[in-house]
């Protein structure tokens, strides 16, 4: 079994990339929290602002942050022999400033199994 939770888009590699590397795949990928959309894939900064409640101070963090087309992203693990068993979506949405037509308005979820 292979699970992700919310780190897929930190990673510069694609799944399919890292996964086509393996000697032997795992049965079950389960993905989870991952920010997919229906556009052209692209990366952009996201911004980690963390408070030390102690001395009172903000930490400014950012770190590139990939944003995926679904569909392609699909396609790419099914060409590995997986099938698409179940989808889901999370509340989570992501607006990138100045970039509307690059809004986000779900994280989603997948499971596939790989195929006999």
């Amino acid at each position: 079994i292979f699970l992700t939770c919310g780190t897929l888009q930190y990673l510069e590699p694609s799944l399919s990339e890292l996964l086509s590397q393996l000697k032997s795949k795992p049965q079950h990928l389960i993905i989870n929290h991952v920010p997919f959309y229906n556009g052209d894939e692209y990366i952009t900064l996201q911004n980690l602002l963390i408070v030390d409640s102690v001395n009172k101070t903000q930490i400014a963090s950012y770190t590139p942050y990939k944003i995926q087309n679904s569909a392609h992203f699909i396609d790419a693990i099914e060409k590995l022999g997986y099938e698409l068993v179940d989808s889901w979506q999370q509340n989570r949405t992501c607006y990138i400033p100045f970039e509307p037509e690059r809004f986000v308005d779900a994280y989603h979820g997948f499971y596939f199994r790989l195929q006999a």
